[in-house]
């Protein structure tokens, strides 16, 4: 794995994206932000995760926080808080969207849940979600299957540019 770009400016995110898999030959890499603008002291956390939201939907391999501290001093627990939260935004801004993304909107997939529920038989949505959640629960513990989570987003989206966002190994 490679350190990419620590500093860029918002336009110039997508060339050096391209450039760093270039000159590393598509090796993963990581970045530090990057910082888009160097006139926020006390304010990196900020100004990295919106490289870092750019960056990461272009598909950098994992995003390092960045404190607010960065270019101040030593990092206390509240300054690695604030970076972890910066971050977890981001990285959601990466991949989805709350209300609509690739293959996800929340109205659509109620009104499914309605619809499914109505064919089915079933009194409510609640009842057709609970059981349907406990049918996908079994049928996932019988495969024996643990899934690791690595990357910069919790969720995992297949049609993103960052490919590589979870594992699964299978139990022998």
């Amino acid at each position: 794995m490679n350190e990419g770009p620590g500093h860029i400016p918002m336009h110039k995110i997508p060339e050096n994206m391209q450039k760093q898999l270039e000159w590393c030959n598509e090796a993963p890499f990581y970045t530090l932000g990057p910082l888009t603008i160097d006139i926020a002291p006390g304010y990196d956390h900020i100004t990295s995760a919106i490289g870092a939201a750019n960056i990461g939907a272009l598909g950098t391999a994992l995003l390092c926080y960045v404190t607010p501290k960065e270019h101040l001093g030593l990092s206390n627990r509240d300054d690695v808080k604030a970076g972890v939260i910066a971050y977890k935004i981001a990285t959601c801004a990466t991949d989805f969207c709350s209300m609509c993304g690739p293959k996800f909107c929340s109205m659509k997939i109620t009104e499914d849940v309605r619809k499914y529920a109505k064919q089915h038989g079933y009194n409510d949505a609640e009842e057709a979600l609970q059981q349907g959640m406990e049918a996908m629960s079994a049928e996932f513990r019988a495969t024996k299957k643990t899934i690791i989570e690595f990357g910069p987003s919790p969720l995992w989206n297949p049609e993103s540019p960052s490919k590589w966002r979870m594992i699964v190994l299978n139990h022998n």
